[in-house]
Parts: C-alpha cells; sequence; structure tokens
C-alpha cells in the first residue's frame, strides 16, 4: 500500500510478500525468470522476517537487466552488517556484492517492521528521483499511518498487521487497547483521526 501511495509501482517497483529466508534466493530466481527480459529496468523491495523476532529489509535495483545496487537495511543499527547468507544469496543470483544502508533506527523493541518498509520506500524513491509524498521518521506516526491505510484497503477482512499496528497504535490507551479486538479498524481510524474521547495527541497531516 505504501509503494502504491508513493506511485512507485507505476515505476517498476515490485514490493515481495514478507520472505522466508530459505525461500529468497528461488523468488529472486523466479523474479528474473519472468520479468528479466521484459522489464530489464526494475526495483525489488524485500522485507525478511527473522524467526519471528526481527524484520530487514533488502532492495535490488536492477539496470538494463544486472543489479546496479543491491542494499542491505537493519533498523537496530545505522550502518548494518550484512549477513553472510544474504551475501551468499546475492552472489549467486547477481553476481554481486550487497551493501549495509544507513537506515531509520529504531528506539524501542518493536518498531522494526514500520521502519523498515519506510527505509525500502524512501530509499526507492530516491533512487528513482521521486520526491515523497509521506516522508515522517517518527516511528509512532508511520505506525499509525500504515494503521490506516490497512483500515482503508482492508477494512472488509482486517488481517494480524492490522491488529498488530492496533494493538502499538493503542498500547498508550490500556482501557481502550482491550477492546480493539474484532472492532480493530474504526478503532485505530477513530485513532488516528484524534476522536476527542481518546485525547489524542494529533492527527497525520493531510489524511489520505
Amino acid at each position: 500500500y505504501r509503494t502504491h501511495e508513493e506511485r512507485l509501482d507505476i515505476a517498476n517497483v515490485f514490493t515481495f510478500g514478507a520472505q522466508d529466508p530459505h525461500l529468497m534466493e528461488e523468488n529472486l530466481h523466479r523474479d528474473t525468470q519472468e520479468h528479466g527480459e521484459i522489464l530489464p529496468n526494475r526495483t525489488l523491495l524485500l522485507p525478511i522476517n527473522l524467526a519471528n523476532q526481527h524484520w530487514i529489509g533488502l532492495l535490488v535495483h536492477i539496470q538494463q537487466g544486472q543489479a546496479a545496487t543491491v542494499e542491505y537495511f537493519d533498523t537496530l543499527t545505522q550502518r548494518p552488517q550484512v549477513p553472510d547468507w544474504i551475501q551468499g544469496v546475492i552472489r549467486r543470483v547477481y553476481g554481486t556484492e550487497t551493501t549495509p544502508a544507513s537506515n531509520l533506527q529504531q528506539e524501542d523493541g518493536n518498531a522494526c517492521g514500520p521502519l523498515m518498509i519506510e527505509n525500502l520506500i524512501q530509499r526507492a524513491a530516491g533512487l528513482l528521483g521521486r520526491p515523497l509524498t509521506f516522508d515522517i521518521t517518527d516511528a509512532a506516526l508511520i505506525r499509525r499511518r500504515h494503521a490506516l491505510l490497512m483500515y482503508h484497503n482492508e477494512r472488509e477482512q482486517p488481517n494480524n498487521f492490522i491488529h498488530e499496528q492496533a494493538h502499538q497504535a493503542l498500547g498508550e490507551f490500556p482501557q481502550r487497547a482491550a477492546q480493539v479486538g474484532a472492532f480493530v479498524a474504526p478503532w485505530v481510524y477513530d485513532y488516528i483521526f484524534g476522536n476527542s474521547k481518546f485525547e489524542t495527541i494529533g492527527v497525520i497531516e493531510g489524511g489520505v
């Protein structure tokens, strides 16, 4: 949804689903087979989940059929060290090296997912020379923005991600967070838009 919001999808930016480290090499080979000739210029955004504990990100920027840039993002540090297994996958698939990228850094134990998404989106936009319509570095506002996008796009079938984001966004209101449950989307909507009964601290500028 963030890729679409920033209109990066029309610039051949493809966001992969959450990557299992054991299947990533196969998925990258499949992308090359399916898009290598018809889309020689494209950018791949890969969110990678490590043992259900942490999110990291990988960006592959392909020009003229060759991987011109491969960058690794880890919100735990500004200058992360690329894991050996990722270096190995990229060398085998593209014959090039993966470089660590500076990125938004988390200050708590649960912001890696939202910040990883924004790191990938911001870098892709930068490579393509496209200004962002939503360029905020605060983890709380980013999480609320993502929850809002999920609400507007999946209000009929909220999934586990929106439940998780709702609990995080409503965490400072435990009496309300306990009520989220099946009504997560309306609660997120009210919270983000500053419903007075929640006494929220502000509204995301510009809405949607």
